[in-house]
């Protein structure tokens, strides 16, 4: 079948001789060695009858957690031909993966580890109904049949085009619930400026003591038995990463165990950490088979990467996890997004070719893929931030395709990334998300553009809104 660009290809001219040079293909090593020996984890116990407290300074349970992850802006790159940074090098060297016949098999407590910090940021406790939830939406994504595990509102990295950015601000923040949190945790939010991603925010029930694993137990129950009965697939995450740390890790293991335990559910869990191997060992063993691990990869660019998604392992080292999983037998899937601007035609197809590679394309079970989505300030934050890092190329395409009266370079983008994905993904196993213009009496374009997605749903295009 000829598939065709519905409007114009985006100029080449805006991606100049400063492009850093073409990536060569990911060599990744997968020898499994010995795990290091898990912490054991310490009790969530708040100690006043108030809801749990943002932090509990005079604990001895708590842990100041100081990992790479951090909120400032990534120090500038030097993109010289000559030049090699310190992240590349560091990606050169991989870290050992856990095995997964380790000489004891690490257990977790039945309680996740308190933390009052984590790289750098304060870590939050807000009072909530659920920690599982049905969404229609993720549903017509086809990442869940409708459950959604939801641990956090906001999580240790810091992407600059985090959807949940601005999402959580209208529901945590802007919204009259605010009042009612517990006052610890408005006192911090006020300090760090009302920044979303100033804080990592951990769900808890509403009730003295009511953990977000108690909170999941009581979530479990409100299901029909009818539901949790069939075979369908639980998503996890789309407010928080997953497996952001190994406090995440821990709690997140400790709740798919109930799931598994009280349903007879799948979990497609998606990350940007490399920590994935650590999660598949802490499930128990017979519940391996149903779970689905996947990492995202919008480029294959570590020093890219580090710029727009700050304080998040190397991308080179989450596609060496996901290498791990798949060597030893777990079910994986693939999420190539967000995806940039690319120079031409050319460029498009060498990225997907690529990138398709580096996934290992015939071991996942479906792959997901998306241009970058407009919300809030995320773009022009990623602008910013590509900019300060040296991608002035990347920039400058970026900032093309955004922006009043760009909608149909915009459409031409986003278009290019499908089409070279469909010459080397499978339409049964290719989910291409898209939010095309919504058609108006008096809009011709968004009439027009809309139903060529419509036509690409049988070569794995997604419409949405």
């Amino acid at each position: 079948m000829k598939i065709e660009l519905l409007t114009t290809n985006i100029k080449s001219n805006r991606i100049h001789a400063q492009r850093p040079k073409k990536q060569k293909n990911v060599k990744i090593s997968t020898k499994a060695t010995q795990p290091s020996k898990v912490k054991q984890l310490s009790p969530l116990n708040p100690t006043s009858a108030a809801m749990p407290p943002l932090m509990w300074p005079d604990s001895p349970k708590q842990k100041n957690v100081n990992t790479k992850t951090t909120t400032s802006q990534p120090s500038k790159v030097n993109k010289t031909p000559t030049a090699k940074s310190a992240l590349s090098n560091k990606s050169t060297k991989p870290k050992p993966m856990p095995s997964t016949t380790p000489t004891s098999t690490p257990t977790p407590n039945t309680k996740p580890t308190v933390l009052t910090t984590v790289g750098g940021k304060p870590v939050g406790y807000l009072p909530s109904k659920s920690v599982l939830t049905a969404s229609p939406a993720f549903a017509h994504k086809e990442l869940t049949d409708r459950p959604i595990l939801n641990l956090g509102d906001a999580c240790p990295f810091s992407c600059t085009y985090c959807y949940q950015r601005h999402m959580a601000f209208k529901r945590v923040f802007a919204d009259g619930s605010f009042v009612n949190h517990p006052p610890a945790l408005q006192a911090t939010l006020i300090a760090t400026g009302m920044d979303h991603q100033a804080v990592v925010l951990k769900r808890c029930g509403r009730s003295p003591g009511e953990t977000g694993l108690k909170l999941l137990e009581q979530n479990l129950k409100d299901w029909q038995p009818a539901e949790k009965s069939r075979k369908i697939v639980c998503f996890t995450s789309n407010a928080v990463d997953p497996a952001g740390n190994m406090a995440d890790v821990e709690e997140t293991a400790l709740a798919l165990n109930q799931i598994f335990e009280a349903t007879n559910w799948d979990v497609r869990i998606l990350s940007k950490s490399d920590l994935l191997p650590k999660l598949a060992e802490l499930v128990k063993e017979e519940f391996r088979h149903r779970m689905i691990f996947g990492v995202s990869t919008g480029t294959l660019d570590d020093d890219l990467a580090t710029a727009i998604e700050i304080g998040a392992p190397l991308v080179s080292e989450r596609i060496r996890s996901l290498h791990w999983l798949q060597d030893k037998g777990y079910r994986t899937f693939g999420m190539i997004c967000p995806s940039l601007p690319q120079a031409n035609a050319k460029a498009y197809a060498s990225f997907s070719k690529d990138i398709c590679k580096a996934i290992r394309l015939g071991q996942c079970e479906h792959v997901w893929a998306e241009p970058l989505n407009v919300r809030g300030n995320s773009t022009q934050n990623t602008i910013n931030a590509l900019m300060g890092a040296g991608f002035t190329a990347e920039a400058d395409a970026l900032s093309a395709v955004t922006g009043p009266g760009t909608k149909p370079v915009w459409e031409a983008y986003a278009q290019a990334t499908f089409l070279a994905h469909t010459k080397n993904i499978p339409a049964s196993k290719l989910r291409f998300l898209h939010y095309p213009p919504i058609p108006t009496a008096t809009s011709r374009f968004a009439i027009t553009t809309r139903a060529w997605w419509l036509s690409q749903v049988v070569n794995g295009a997604i419409v949405l809104n």
